[in-house]
């Protein structure tokens, strides 16, 4: 019977490995107050639970129904439960109880002067590679520090949680953050650089002003590891998610000598990074510039750019830069035209944005087409409805895109052709777009959509009860030790 329980294990182990396909993603979506799930293509949209007892604008006493004034998350288990959520850098649990906080001994390190009228700006959810740990989650966090200080902090923290028969948490989880002693800052982003750089590199717990990190991270790589690609001050960085750890990976990337200049002072509160899973293997990597190219240095020109990284090494493949562009002159201003959200189809082959509405781009969505020689002479205008001016977009169950406008979730079909749709999918019950900062201006409003692993079967996650001598596996069931 242990033979046959081990080789269960092992064959499940392949399959969160290796089982994620295009078509999988996470089957729900977060949309504060309320989270819309799909599975097995049904379609529903119900609140989010609120903790008893809880109290309106303050969210320190469990979840309360508020709308997220900035980032906000999802996961739930493998039969469609909820099993935490995130909102502005609280976690509750499936009855809306405070769980903890995300990177709270980052919150509290010396590097970071005032939390105040500043806030969450982006929150990942990363399901840990190793197979032992289908409870386990790293979540990275992107905060903007307060008014009257300088920069972002950039952090990880780790949660572990799994149910009784009675849908509380079990006494063995946890939130690593609130087991390690207060006093050290070992947690931001940063700090793992400075482990491993010379010195004199400068202070990277926080990040420097007007520079958000943008944050993207691979599926289950061979190895049993995922990478983690932070872009931030014209340098992409390597982490890696392995052997339950998360470390600096030792290796980065210039952009300075493929652009002239690089902007990223405007939208930093946006911080949307896309990284898909080519067909070949190889990893491609969407984010945001607003540079100078080298190429034609005379007009700034906010757009987007990929790079291709090796799966096995995780290191950039040479030439494989793209890059797409909005002419709008030779100069910047609030004016312009401003990018909200990115992402990638699910097979890299092409990128959608949204934008505000532009007497030069007419348009709300676009699509480009990274095959084609000239991607920006490809642009595709989709939509001119004005409400995708403020959304993100982020990638959907069965091979969809979506996007919200205030009253409805879209998605985009047949993504990866030349001919998208897009066509209503499920009404919203008022999804206006928000902003985490008090100093909230017009062009800082975004309707959020949670940051998660394009490609990624978030479903096959979560505690699963098994009797004390068989069990019999059906479909992408995990097994934890200590549970069941």
């Amino acid at each position: 019977m242990k033979q046959s329980i081990i080789n269960y294990l092992t064959l499940i182990c392949i399959i969160l490995m290796f089982g994620s396909n295009l078509l999988a993603q996470n089957p729900a979506q977060i949309l504060t107050p309320h989270y819309f799930m799909d599975i097995n293509q049904t379609q529903t949209y119900d609140s989010l639970p609120k903790a008893p007892g809880y109290i309106p604008g303050d969210l320190f006493f469990g979840y309360n129904g508020d709308k997220a004034v900035g980032s906000q998350n999802i996961q739930v288990d493998a039969e469609g439960k909820i099993m935490f959520f995130i909102v502005d850098g609280y976690i509750f649990d499936r009855k809306g109880n405070l769980f903890g906080l995300v990177a709270l001994n980052a919150a509290t390190s010396s590097s970071n002067t005032g939390l105040g009228d500043g806030g969450f700006t982006e929150t990942s959810i990363i399901p840990s590679p190793d197979c032992g740990e289908s409870n386990a989650f790293f979540i990275l966090t992107t905060y903007k520090l307060a008014t009257g200080t300088e920069g972002y902090l950039a952090c990880w923290d780790k949660i572990v949680i799994s149910y009784d028969s009675n849908d509380n948490p079990i006494p063995d989880s946890y939130v690593l953050s609130k087991k390690i002693n207060l006093g050290q800052s070992s947690m931001p982003l940063g700090d793992l650089l400075l482990e491993n750089l010379a010195s004199g590199f400068g202070d990277m717990g926080v990040f420097g002003h007007c520079n958000a990190p943008y944050m993207a991270t691979s599926r289950v790589l061979s190895g049993n590891k995922r990478f983690v690609y932070v872009l931030n001050r014209a340098k992409i960085y390597r982490f890696k998610i392995q052997s339950n750890q998360f470390t600096y990976d030792n290796y980065s990337v210039d952009l300075n000598p493929l652009f002239h200049d690089i902007i990223q002072c405007s939208q930093d509160d946006r911080s949307e990074m896309e990284l898909v899973t080519l067909p070949n293997g190889n990893l491609r990597l969407a984010f945001r510039v607003q540079a100078n190219p080298i190429i034609n240095p005379t007009a700034i020109r906010p757009g987007f750019a990929t790079l291709d990284f090796n799966s096995s090494s995780g290191n950039v493949i040479p030439g494989s830069l793209k890059n797409i562009y909005y002419p709008i002159g030779s100069s910047y201003n609030e004016n312009s035209l401003d990018i909200k959200g990115a992402e990638l189809s699910p097979d890299g082959s092409k990128l959608y944005l949204s934008h505000n509405l532009q007497i030069a781009y007419p348009s709300t969505l676009d699509m480009f087409d990274l095959t084609a020689s000239n991607p920006t002479a490809s642009r595709v205008a989709l939509s001119n409805l004005s409400d995708f001016g403020d959304s993100q977009i982020e990638s959907g169950m069965g091979g969809i895109l979506l996007i919200p406008s205030n009253n409805q979730l879209y998605k985009i079909g047949n993504p990866n052709t030349n001919t998208p749709t897009l066509a209503a999918y499920q009404s919203l019950a008022g999804y206006t777009p928000n902003c985490p900062f008090s100093y909230c201006n017009p062009d800082d409003l975004v309707r959020y959509m949670q940051d998660q692993i394009d490609g990624e079967d978030y479903s096959v996650y979560g505690n699963i009860n098994y009797s004390a001598d068989t069990y019999t596996v059906s479909g992408t069931e995990t097994w934890s030790s200590g549970v069941g």
